[in-house]
Formats: C-alpha cells, sequence, structure tokens
C-alpha cells in the first residue's frame, strides 16, 4: 500500500476493488435499450456516436460489460486524482484524500455504472483540473496536453460535451497553442468519424433532427395547458395539427419531459421544425414567460443553486405518514436516486454468485446516499465549496476563478436550457468536484482549530 500511495497511480487499486465487487458493472434502463438496440444490429448517435461505438465494441455487441465499466472505473480515478492533484499539494495529503473518496460510492458505484455521463464527468473534472493548473502555472508532474486530449475525447461521448470543450479551449489558443490546438482536431475528428460512421439511426431511439422541435413542443404543451393561457382561435388551430386541443390541455406535471411529450405523441410524428412553429411558440411564450421559464427551472433544479431555486425530487418517498415502499419497486424508487444499484438487462446481468454478497455490502452505503439524493445531487449547492476552495487557491484573483469554473457553468447553463430532467447524474461532475472541495476545506478548518 505504501507504495501505491506513493504513485501517480495510487487510483488503480480503488477502481480495480470496486470493480470486482460491482462486477461487471451497473447499466440504467437507457443504456440496457442501447445494449438491445446493438444486439438487433441497429445503430443510433442518440446518446453520442462516440459512445455508440465504445459501447459497442468493448461490450462485443452488447454481450459482456465488463471491459466498458473498468474503462469508465480507470477514466474517472484518473480524473478525480488529477483534480485533487491540482488543489492539494502535499503529496501525502493528496494520497491520503485520493483513497479516502475513491472508497466511497459517489467514485464507486456511479463509475461502474456503464454511460456516457461518467465520460463527460470526467472530461468537465479533467478540464477544470487542467484550467486550476494553467492558471497557478503549475502543471508539475503532468502533461496538459494529455489531459486536453483526453478530455476531449470524453466529451465527445455527448451531445454537448465537445461544444463546451471547444468554448473553453478557444480561450487558451494564444498562451498553449500545440496543445489547444491537437486537442481541438482530436475533439472534432472523433465526433465527425464517429457521427459519419453511424449511417441509419434506428427507430427505438428518438432522431436528433427532432429534438429542438420536441423542445419547442413540450414548452408550449406547458403553456397551452394552462387554464388562463393566452392563445389565440389562429395559434389553437395550428397547435392542433400537431395534437388534438384535449391532449395540449390535459394537466400533467412540467418536470418531466417525457411526460409532456406522451400526451403529443412526439415520438410517432416525423414532422420536421418549421419555422412557423418558431414563431407561434414565440409569440405565445412573450404573453406569459413565468412558465416556460418555470418549467426550465424544475426540470433543471439539480444544476440551479439555493437559496434562489429549489432542491431536486428525493429519490425515496419522504412522507413518514405512508407505508414504505408503497406503489414503488424493492429499491424504493419513487423519484431519481444519484447511485443506479442494478443491471437492466437480462443477457448482461449473469455475474458470479460468489460475488453477491460483496455487492450487496457496497451498494447499502449507496442507497443510504440515494434515500437522501435531494441533497446528494444538489449540484448547484456543490457549486458553493468548489467556488470557496479555488477562490482561495487562486489568491481571490475572481478573473482565474471564473476561467476555471467555466466548464462548469456551461454544462449548468445547457441543463438549464435543454432541461433533459432533473436527475444528479447530470451534474455529477460538480457534485464530485464540490464534495472534494468540502473535504479540503474541512481538514483546513480543523487543523486551524488544533
Amino acid at each position: 500500500m505504501r507504495i501505491l500511495v506513493s504513485t501517480k497511480s495510487v487510483f488503480v487499486l480503488p477502481a480495480l476493488l470496486w470493480w470486482v465487487a460491482l462486477y461487471p458493472g451497473r447499466l440504467g434502463y437507457d443504456y440496457a435499450l442501447l445494449a438491445r438496440i446493438i444486439r438487433e444490429g441497429e445503430q443510433t448517435s442518440w446518446w453520442g456516436a462516440t459512445f455508440f461505438w465504445l459501447f459497442k465494441f468493448t461490450t462485443f455487441d452488447g454481450r459482456y460489460l465488463g471491459i466498458i465499466s473498468l474503462i469508465s472505473l480507470l477514466s474517472l480515478a484518473h480524473a478525480i486524482h488529477y483534480f485533487i492533484s491540482s488543489i492539494v499539494t502535499r503529496d501525502d495529503s493528496r494520497n491520503k484524500l485520493t483513497l479516502l473518496f475513491l472508497f466511497t460510492p459517489f467514485f464507486g458505484v456511479f463509475g461502474a455504472n456503464v454511460s456516457h455521463d461518467v465520460f463527460q464527468t470526467a472530461g468537465v473534472i479533467l478540464l477544470t483540473s487542467t484550467l486550476i493548473r494553467l492558471r497557478k502555472q503549475n502543471s508539475q508532474g503532468y502533461s496538459p496536453t494529455l489531459q486536453l486530449c483526453l478530455s476531449s475525447a470524453y466529451l465527445t461521448t455527448t451531445q454537448y460535451g465537445l461544444s463546451i470543450f471547444l468554448i473553453v479551449v478557444i480561450f487558451l489558443v494564444r498562451r498553449y497553442l500545440f496543445s489547444s490546438v491537437l486537442s481541438i482536431c482530436l475533439g472534432i475528428s472523433l465526433y465527425a468519424i464517429a457521427n459519419l460512421a453511424v449511417v441509419a439511426e434506428s427507430d427505438m431511439t428518438i432522431r436528433k433532427e427532432f429534438y429542438l422541435r420536441n423542445m419547442i413542443l413540450i414548452d408550449l404543451k406547458c403553456i397551452a395547458q394552462h387554464d388562463e393561457a393566452e392563445i389565440s382561435d389562429g395559434e389553437w388551430a395550428y397547435l392542433e395539427t400537431y395534437a388534438p386541443i384535449e391532449s395540449w390541455k390535459e394537466k400533467i406535471s412540467c418536470a418531466s419531459p417525457d411526460g409532456l411529450a406522451f400526451p403529443l405523441a412526439l415520438e410517432e410524428n416525423s414532422r420536421p421544425l418549421e419555422l412557423s412553429l418558431i414563431k407561434t411558440a414565440f409569440n405565445i411564450a412573450i404573453r406569459q414567460p413565468a412558465i416556460p421559464l418555470m418549467s426550465h427551472i424544475q426540470r433543471s433544479r439539480v444544476a440551479l443553486p439555493p437559496p434562489f431555486f429549489q432542491a431536486p425530487d428525493n429519490q425515496v418517498e419522504l412522507d413518514v405518514t405512508k407505508p414504505i415502499g408503497i406503489n414503488t419497486n424493492t429499491a424504493l424508487q419513487s423519484g431519481p436516486g444519484l447511485l443506479h444499484p442494478s443491471i437492466d438487462d437480462e443477457i448482461l446481468a449473469r455475474r458470479p454468485a460468489v460475488l453477491r454478497p460483496l455487492e450487496m455490502f457496497v451498494l447499502m452505503p449507496a442507497f443510504l446516499i440515494n434515500q437522501a439524493s435531494w441533497f446528494w445531487s444538489w449540484g448547484g449547492l456543490w457549486l458553493y465549496p468548489m467556488f470557496f476552495l479555488i477562490l482561495g487557491l487562486l489568491r481571490k484573483n475572481i478573473q482565474s476563478v471564473l476561467i476555471v469554473f467555466v466548464p462548469t457553468l456551461l454544462l449548468h447553463f445547457v441543463i438549464f436550457i435543454v432541461g433533459p430532467s432533473s436527475i444528479g447524474r447530470y451534474v455529477m461532475s460538480t457534485i464530485i468536484m464540490g464534495l472534494v472541495s468540502t473535504l479540503v476545506l474541512l481538514n483546513r478548518l480543523v487543523k486551524r482549530i488544533a
């Protein structure tokens, strides 16, 4: 252990232990669907074309989970260690902190989940860490070129990750020309080649060209179902070309885009985005702007900070007067959790029975986190410790602090605009960096008191 702690490979051991404990990994509903698409010989870029090809090749056409879950764990472990090494100077302190954090479910259970969110998390953490080092003018022991290239590759696995990377790295081109150009070229090349290789989208996923159209229609649904919405007869006639008035007026929570899309039958509608839809939506929205604004707030609560915005929903029902688990599964999932505990695919769920006791042992702390997911998954809350740590680290240079925060702020802004749902995994990079920052700040406080 002493040898491992003294090297930059300190993150490898925890990653391997989590991999064994949760072998062959974890898999949520979306990626179980992706595995099924691949097994049926179809293709999709819905979860990112780069991630599609990575998943296809490393799972041997959707039939084995172990390799990609190990890659996922090692990628995230390296990113976390790099972040800790960027904010803690002493070797013994940062190695102890790395080991401490990597033995928590925030790393292990999340990292073992096969998802492009893990790679996005690793990419944002690497990018933020590199910005910290460059603002501190300290890249000791690490190549910023390598970290930027890794970040670029990771962020191509999501639909908007590469855009965040390009916006950030453009600011570095003047001072770090070679690193910036190389990482930009790598990211663009990976993204382009992966997307060109997807020759036909699967019918089992929503086609990307309808995504913006659906976003507009979902916002319109939130407005149209309001009893006092100001919508003219001509506008109602236009909305009826998409769905009956009864569907538009059916009362649905605006916190879930899937719930709003269902009455409009958007998945069955192949009508392209039209300029007339944009004009109609704009005219309706400006007459009652609070409704679409609030709908985006509800769908992005994980990204918005207190006390200005409310907390996200909790996985477990908080009303203690109700029987435990009523109308839920045995994992008590009545709302969105943070750490997914299962493998939602029968073919990929095969694992040695001898590991089941160890699996149960490591998943119990994950449940304790999920039963208070409103707190742990609130990325907007974890912005605060991250901000105060970096503010002190960069000697209260606000300009440098803002530059370091650009990847995170862009991510939160995109989540607010897109409004995918208030789910913690979308802002896991903020949660992890905020938790690590909290540990560092608490350690400093204890030393001062002592």
